[in-house]
């Protein structure tokens, strides 16, 4: 079951960054698509771009970061949903682990700003997940 799923979601995604490129206007950057397979559930991101995070010490998703593949990213800002600033990351660093002035930040949807070397920004959100 397994190895078709892997087929089928990476023929899913081929298609979608196919629409992507010839008409950007289907798709946007942010597309979150979720298709249900059985009782799988899989979701399809912006590359590089982690939806989510848990800061729970099992050695799996214990920071949050982003990937620059272009390699055009100056900063990353990470903020609560009131708009403060809580952290200021690159990309070469561990990026952020759910803490702000040494205290663990709640369970809750976080927002970022990617600041690009042009100056150009795009803006986000992702969910720190406590378990």
């Amino acid at each position: 079951m397994r190895a078709y799923l892997y087929v089928y979601v990476r023929v899913f995604v081929q298609i979608c960054q196919y629409l992507v490129d010839t008409d950007p206007y289907i798709l946007s950057d942010e597309v979150l698509i979720e298709i249900e397979v059985d009782r799988f559930y899989v979701q399809v991101f912006t590359e590089g771009i982690s939806p989510f995070f848990t800061p729970n010490n099992d050695g799996y998703h214990e920071t949050w970061n982003i990937e620059d593949v272009d390699n055009t990213i100056d900063y990353i800002y990470v903020l609560d949903r009131f708009g403060k600033i809580l952290k200021q990351i690159r990309p070469d660093s561990e990026g952020w682990d759910g803490t702000y002035k040494g205290k663990s930040m709640p369970k809750d949807d976080y927002w970022y700003v990617i600041v690009h070397d042009s100056g150009e920004q795009e803006r986000g959100h992702f969910s720190l997940i406590k378990r």
